[in-house]
């Protein structure tokens, strides 16, 4: 970021009359709160003007990020200089996903650590030097924004019965508080916004004891299983229909792409064992399903444990995973012939964000970028005989742009 060459008057004037203030409380014996509370309210305001002073080009561009590391902020980077080119600070722990609305508008949902209990969302507006949030339901873990201007988060309820918050983008009020049940843990939404699918899990059903942390179940819920699909009406405002699977556990990704829908799943344990600690088998596969019929269409086998993923307009898919050579890497998908084409040589961790995946470039965790007509990464990192250095980690990275 870069700086007004000449200091503001304003800003002069501040610091003055904070150390008048110091002075004349020395001086005249004012009580300690007092004057630490003159000097903390001025110091706030000399920090305000300092902002204002300070300007961040608007990127061509632009890429939103998250991590959980401190201090919380949105970073903004700048995808063609690779820079981070400002932070907005956020206010506590964040989820690990960014949705940006069709009127540029990012959403960052608190989830508050480090055991969650948070119960906002924070909602900054290009060109702001800070983000103002909304309260919504208990634990927000995840957001997705729709073509009209809707804004929909699932919040775990501190893992008891989850609830899917509706914010209008237009006025960032919540219109609508719609029962998923269970703990969603992953969402997808169809391209013309009308349906929304969340991955939900039962955490005691591997133990052998459905519902055990659920105190009202939805009447509507199938049979126990250690997944579930909710499909959401949008237009309705309601949860119309629920399916149960026997594939894996631990939802971490869902992505829609014209007719079907992509489900990673972080373990293949689906039996219940009380004597295991669940979820320590790791899963292999990425399940396709019918968007319509939630009907299994393929399992396509990836190394272990299949993360984040992001969907190209080419129709390719980008599968992170957590294990493997190097400690993870990205599969490529062909999601026309549902098979694997590529494993690319990069090196992720869990949890990796994977940016938007456009018609040339896919951003990655760190800053990789790889040209996705090739499956070449052309920006490494981590090749110290190039200038380009990492930046990140991050939790989630999101693109507002098409190339």
């Amino acid at each position: 970021m870069k700086r007004l060459r000449n200091p503001s008057i304003l800003s002069i004037l501040l610091t003055l009359l904070i150390l008048t203030v110091l002075l004349v409380g020395l001086s005249c014996e004012l009580t300690h709160p007092l004057l630490y509370r003159l000097v903390t309210l001025l110091e706030d305001a000399q920090r305000t003007v300092s902002e204002l002073l300070t300007t961040a080009p608007t990127p061509a561009h632009p890429a939103y990020a998250v991590s959980g590391g401190r201090p919380y902020a949105l970073e903004i980077i700048d995808t063609d200089t690779r820079q981070i080119v400002k932070r907005i600070p956020l206010s506590d722990f964040p989820g690990p996903s960014v949705a940006i609305a069709p009127n540029g508008k990012v959403y960052v949902p608190i989830l508050g650590g480090p055991y969650g209990a948070r119960n906002t969302v924070a909602v900054y507006t290009p060109g702001a030097h800070s983000a103002k949030e909304i309260r919504v339901g208990i634990d927000p873990w995840a957001a997705v924004a729709s073509p009209n201007g809707m804004v929909y988060v699932i919040n775990m309820e501190r893992g008891r019965h989850g609830t899917l918050s509706v914010i209008d983008s237009k006025n960032d009020q919540v219109v609508e508080t719609i029962d998923i049940g269970l703990i969603p843990e992953a969402m997808a939404i169809s391209g013309d916004g009308r349906w929304i699918y969340v991955a939900r899990h039962d955490p005691y059903y591997l133990y052998g004891k459905p519902f055990g942390f659920d105190p009202r179940p939805r009447p509507d819920e199938p049979p126990p299983a250690p997944a579930t699909i909710a499909v959401v009406d949008t237009q309705e405002a309601r949860v119309v229909r629920i399916v149960g699977f026997e594939e894996g556990s631990f939802s971490r990704a869902l992505t829609w792409t014209k007719d079907k829908l992509y489900w990673s799943l972080g373990s293949s344990q689906v039996k219940p064992d009380p004597k295991a600690t669940a979820g320590v088998v790791p899963g292999n596969k990425v399940i396709v399903l019918d968007a319509k019929t939630l009907n299994v269409l393929a399992r396509i086998e990836v190394p272990p444990r299949p993360d984040r993923m992001a969907l190209a307009p080419n129709g390719k898919l980008y599968v992170a995973h957590a294990i493997g050579g190097g400690g993870g890497g990205v599969t490529v998908i062909d999601t026309e012939r549902d098979v694997v084409i590529k494993e690319l040589p990069v090196r992720v961790g869990e949890g990796t964000g994977l940016g938007m995946a456009t018609a040339t470039q896919l951003y990655i965790d760190s800053l990789y970028v790889v040209d996705t007509t090739t499956d070449k990464v052309i920006v490494d990192p981590y090749d110290f005989t190039v200038r380009n250095p990492a930046i990140g980690p991050f939790d989630a990275l999101v693109g507002a742009w098409s190339r």
